[in-house]
């Protein structure tokens, strides 16, 4: 199980690659508007980060409150 400082790190490396997913997709779009492909490829991108930045602070908080 990992400690709660390496938890933060990771939480804080996803919320960094959400964000440079987020700035990738709005590159792509104002860079190539007509490579719906390239725009679709970073909106998965930015959603699965975002689905597992969910699950994570999901797990993070629900342990959490079960260990106080």
């Amino acid at each position: 199980m990992c400690s709660d400082n390496e938890e933060t790190k990771k939480i804080i490396a996803l919320n960094g690659l959400h964000e440079l997913a987020i700035n990738i997709e709005k590159d792509l779009q104002s860079l190539y508007p007509m490579s719906s492909d390239l725009i679709f490829a970073a909106n998965l991108l930015k959603y699965g980060l975002s689905r597992h930045l969910v699950k994570v602070h999901l797990v993070k908080y629900s342990l959490g409150d079960s260990m106080h």
